[in-house]
C-alpha cells in the first residue's frame, strides 16, 4: 500500500481545524476527555474521545499544538456538535473555541512523513488510523505525490477506526468500538462517563466488539445485515470490502466467537459462508522500526523466492525507514555479493560494522568478498577481524549467560517458596483449586508434566470452567507428546473458554490447535 510505504501526502477535506484559545485550553481538555494528553506537549497529535455520562461517545477528534498554539482536529461533519458539547462544560475556565478555521489540515504518510518531519515547519506526529505519519496546516510546497482519498479510507477500514456516523450517530458505548483501545486511557484522572466505562471494561468487557472476518467468497450485502452463527444472530456488519483479491468484513462480534484466527460458519441473508477471525489493525507495523521490521522480512522472503531484484528493493526501503537495520544490511550485502556485485557488497558490510561493531558476519563476508576480486591481504585482515570479534562475542554471550543464570536462580528460589506455601494449603484442603493450579505450574516449570497433569485434573473436578488450566493441562499434553490428547483438551478449552468470554486463553489454546495441525 503507497500510502504505508513510500507515501505521500492527503489533504484531509472531511476534517476540520478548530482553534482552542485560552490558559486552561489543554488541562480542560484533559479533564473532558478519555485520552492522557500528555503527549501533545511532546509534538504529538492525540486521539480521545468525549462520552455522555452513559459511557457513549458523542465526539472523537485528535488535540495538538502547533507553534504555542492548540488545536482540534474534528470530523467535519461533527465539528459543530463537538464545539457545542465542549462549550456546555466550559464554566469557569479560561477556554474558547474558535471554528472551523479556514486551514486545512495536511498528512504525510509512509517515507515521506519520515524522511520530511526534520525539515518541515510546523509539524506535529500523529497516528492516523493506526500508522505513522506526519501533520502540517496549510502546507507550502507539499512533499511527496497527492495519493488519493480511497487510499486513505481502505486505511481506516483495514485497520478499524470508526467513522462518525457508526460511532455517534449510532450513540454507541466507547467499550463496542476501537476507540475504547486507540483513544481510552483507564488510568487517568475522572472524566463525563469513566464510570459506566469502567464498570462495563472490568466485568468481561464488551459483549460485541469490532472484528476482521476474511470470508470465502464476495458478499453482496448491507452493512444492515446481520451475521448468524447457528440460527442465532452473533453479530452486525459494519463495512464490506476487498483487498489484495481477498474479501472482508468488519463485524461487531459477540465475545464468544471473537478468538483469533478460529474459524467460523456464518450465514448472512440466507446465504451461507466460511470465514476467518483476524484482529485489528491488520498492519501491525506502524512505527518505522516496525515497518523495516515488516519490509525486511517480505525482502528475506524475496531472496528466499530468488526474486533478487525484489528484494533489493524492499531491503533498500527497509533501510530508509530503520537506517540501523543490521539485518537488513546483512541480507542485502550477501544478495549483492551472490550477484557479484562485490564492492557493493563490501561497501555494505562496512556499514553493517558501523551499526554493529561487534559484528563478526560483517568481517567474514568482507573475507570473502575481498578473496573473491583477488584482494589477498584485505581478506587475510578481515578475517583475523572476524575471529578477533568472535572472542569478544564470546565475551559477551558468557555475560549475558552469567546474567540469565542470576535471574534463573532468582526465579527458581521463588518457585520453591511458593511450593511451601501451597503444599501448605494442600495439606488443609487437598481439593483446593488455586493451591493445585499453582502446583501445576510450578510442576510444568520442572519438566515433571505427569505431575502437572494429576494437579490440573483436580483443579477442573472443582472447577470445569476454569479456561487456564485447560491451557496448562493442553501444554503438558504436548510435553509428553500426547498430541492427540493436547488436541482434545484445547479444543474443550477454547469452547470454555469463549463462553466465558476469556478471550487471551481462547487465542492461546486455538493458536496452539492451529500449530499442532487442527
Amino acid at each position: 500500500m503507497q500510502t504505508r510505504i513510500s507515501g505521500g501526502h492527503f489533504y484531509l477535506n472531511d476534517w476540520s481545524v478548530l482553534e482552542v484559545e485560552g490558559s486552561d485550553g489543554l488541562d480542560f481538555l484533559n479533564r473532558q476527555t478519555t485520552n492522557s494528553l500528555d503527549e501533545v506537549s511532546q509534538g504529538r497529535a492525540v486521539l480521545t474521545t468525549k462520552l455522555n455520562r452513559g459511557g457513549q461517545v458523542v465526539a472523537f477528534f485528535y488535540v495538538f499544538s502547533i507553534a504555542d498554539k492548540l488545536y482540534l482536529l474534528v470530523p467535519k461533519v461533527g465539528a459543530e456538535e463537538t464545539i457545542a458539547d465542549l462549550t456546555k462544560f466550559i464554566i469557569m475556565d479560561d477556554v474558547t473555541l474558535k471554528g472551523p478555521l479556514s486551514q486545512v489540515a495536511c498528512l504525510y504518510t509512509g517515507l515521506i512523513a519520515k524522511e520530511s518531519l526534520d525539515d518541515v515547519e510546523a509539524a506535529v506526529l500523529i497516528d492516523f488510523y493506526g500508522d505513522e505519519g506526519v501533520l502540517v496546516l496549510e502546507p507550502q510546497n507539499s512533499r511527496g505525490p497527492k495519493l488519493v482519498a480511497e487510499e486513505l479510507e481502505l486505511l481506516r477500514v483495514l485497520n478499524g477506526y470508526p467513522n462518525w456516523e457508526e460511532v455517534v450517530q449510532r450513540k454507541k458505548l466507547i467499550n463496542d468500538t476501537r476507540l475504547n483501545e486507540v483513544a481510552m486511557n483507564y488510568k487517568k484522572g475522572c472524566f463525563l462517563g469513566q464510570e459506566t466505562a469502567a464498570k462495563i471494561q472490568n466485568n468481561r468487557g464488551a459483549a460485541y466488539f469490532p472484528v476482521l472476518i476474511e470470508i470465502d467468497k464476495p458478499l453482496i450485502s448491507s452493512t444492515e445485515s446481520t451475521i448468524m452463527i447457528d440460527g442465532q444472530k452473533r453479530g452486525e456488519i459494519l463495512e464490506i470490502f476487498q483487498y489484495e483479491k481477498k474479501n472482508y468484513l468488519s463485524v461487531s462480534l459477540h465475545r464468544e466467537y471473537r478468538v483469533e484466527r478460529s474459524r467460523l460458519s456464518i450465514e448472512i441473508d440466507g446465504s451461507k459462508y466460511q470465514g476467518v477471525v483476524q484482529y485489528f489493525p491488520y498492519f501491525k507495523a506502524k512505527s518505522a522500526k516496525e515497518k523495516s521490521r515488516e519490509l525486511f522480512e517480505l525482502g528475506a522472503e524475496a531472496f528466499q523466492n530468488e526474486k533478487n531484484d525484489e528484494a533489493i528493493s524492499l531491503l533498500e526501503t527497509a533501510l530508509r525507514f530503520d537506517p540501523e537495520n543490521t539485518e537488513a544490511y546483512e541480507s542485502l550485502g550477501v544478495i549483492h555479493g551472490r550477484l557479484g556485485a562485490y564492492e557493493k557488497a563490501i561497501e555494505l558490510m562496512n556499514e553493517l560494522e558501523r551499526i554493529d561493531p561487534l559484528s563478526v558476519m560483517a568481517h567474514t563476508n568482507k573475507s570473502l568478498y575481498f578473496m573473491k576480486l583477488g584482494k589477498i591481504e584485505e581478506a587475510e585482515a578481515e578475517k583475523s577481524q572476524a575471529t578477533l570479534k568472535s572472542f569478544e562475542m564470546y565475551g559477551k554471550i558468557a555475560e549475558d549467560k552469567s546474567q540469565k543464570e542470576t535471574l534463573k536462580k532468582q526465579k527458581e528460589n521463588d518457585l520453591l517458596s511458593r511450593t511451601k506455601m501451597f503444599q501448605q494449603v494442600l495439606e488443609i484442603d487437598a481439593r483446593d483449586e488455586i493451591a493445585n493450579y499453582g502446583m501445576a505450574d510450578v510442576s510444568f516449570y520442572w519438566g515433571k508434566y505427569e505431575e502437572a497433569i494429576q494437579y490440573l485434573e483436580v483443579v477442573l473436578e472443582e472447577n470445569p470452567k476454569y479456561s487456564n488450566a485447560y491451557t496448562l493441562l493442553g501444554k503438558s499434553y504436548e510435553a509428553l507428546g500426547k498430541k492427540e490428547k493436547a488436541r482434545e483438551v484445547y479444543s474443550a478449552g477454547v469452547n470454555i473458554a469463549k463462553s466465558r468470554g476469556d478471550l487471551m486463553p481462547a487465542n492461546e489454546m486455538q493458536s496452539r490447535l492451529l500449530q499442532l495441525g487442527n
